[in-house]
């Protein structure tokens, strides 16, 4: 048995009871081993534990073998939450979790609630309506513009979505006096009680487009039409106007009127003549007999091919009397 005896000591002490070894001592400390050697010990602790991270109330030693330490870290066992929304987030608390708790959500009916239908949504496009996906099947209509009539049209149809605008066309001409008298047109009530030339007349009934004026005799322009009265036994009177006309495109120039006398006409040379401003017949219709009455005539002009600013002549003493017109239009 071996025995360790102390430098200047009359006894010694049995060392075959040491069962430690250099991994038993804490690091840095000597003591004598069962052969009596001395041995240097290698223990020591290397926790990183923090007592943040250790359950509240548990004991521990993290790196030093003589201090005793207590965890923090809060028990929070199940915890649980509920009732939460879509794109709504819980702060989860710090702590211990024993993996029973839970976070519950509400469920998607409760937070997608609507009517709507696939028929009230665009085609193609989808919707979430109480916690179902739904794909629209309304069709779409794109953008017009509409010119009114005389008959109501339809502009949107039922059950479509517009893509565009939807015009109803105006028109300058939408005016009172552009329209009959107490004539209500699209809620313009007219107070026109005159005619309405087109751009091939020179006069109707009254409307004087050319601005003609008398060259003989007298002349007046009512409501209905012009009236010259030319004397008897007198020649070539006329009426001639104050602005021009292109009769290139046109191949008649037609008058509606009535002649007034009652005596029948005879004379071979009676007719209607047209000049350019008095330059010299371009044009010439013989109307050869006529009682009174009311007459059309048209005037071949297919070969004038001017600008012309016309005369009108009435000739030969059978139209003395009055000449009443109504119309002169080109054609």
């Amino acid at each position: 048995m071996a025995r360790f005896y102390p430098s200047g000591g009359t006894g010694g002490a049995d060392v075959s009871v040491v069962t430690a070894m250099k991994e038993n001592v804490e690091k840095g400390k000597v003591i004598v081993g069962p052969d009596g050697e001395p041995i240097t010990g290698e223990l020591e602790l290397t926790g990183t534990a923090a007592d943040s991270q250790v359950l509240e109330g548990q004991t521990y030693y993290n790196t030093n073998l003589h201090q005793r330490r207590t965890g923090s870290m809060v028990n929070q066992g199940a915890w649980e939450s509920s009732g939460l929304a879509a794109g709504s987030s819980v702060v989860i608390p710090p702590g211990y979790h024993n993996g029973a708790g839970k976070v519950t959500a509400k469920d998607l009916a409760s937070q997608t609630p609507g009517d709507v239908t696939a028929a009230q949504i665009w085609t193609g496009k989808k919707a979430w309506v109480n916690g179902k996906q739904i794909t629209g099947t309304l069709a779409t209509q794109g953008g017009s513009t509409t010119i009114p009539g005389t008959a109501a049209k339809t502009i949107v149809t039922p059950n479509k979505i517009v893509t565009g605008n939807i015009a109803v066309a105006g028109d300058a001409n939408l005016v009172a006096g552009n329209i009959k008298k107490n004539v209500t047109i699209f809620g313009v009530k007219g107070i026109c009680e005159g005619w309405f030339p087109t751009a091939t007349d020179l006069y109707l009934n009254g409307v004087d487009p050319a601005g003609f004026s008398s060259g003989g005799g007298s002349s007046s322009i009512t409501y209905d039409g012009l009236k010259i009265t030319i004397p008897q036994n007198k020649y070539s009177y006329f009426i001639e106007a104050a602005n021009s006309y292109n009769f290139v495109p046109y191949t008649k120039l037609n008058i509606d009127m009535q002649y007034t006398a009652n005596s029948l006409n005879t004379d071979t040379d009676t007719g209607i003549y047209l000049s350019s401003g008095g330059s010299g017949t371009i044009a010439s219709l013989m109307t050869g007999d006529r009682y009174a009455g009311r007459y059309t005539f048209s005037l071949d002009i297919t070969n004038v091919g001017i600008t012309v600013k016309p005369r009108i002549s009435f000739n030969e003493v059978a139209w003395y009397g009055a000449v009443y017109i109504y119309h002169i239009w080109l054609s």
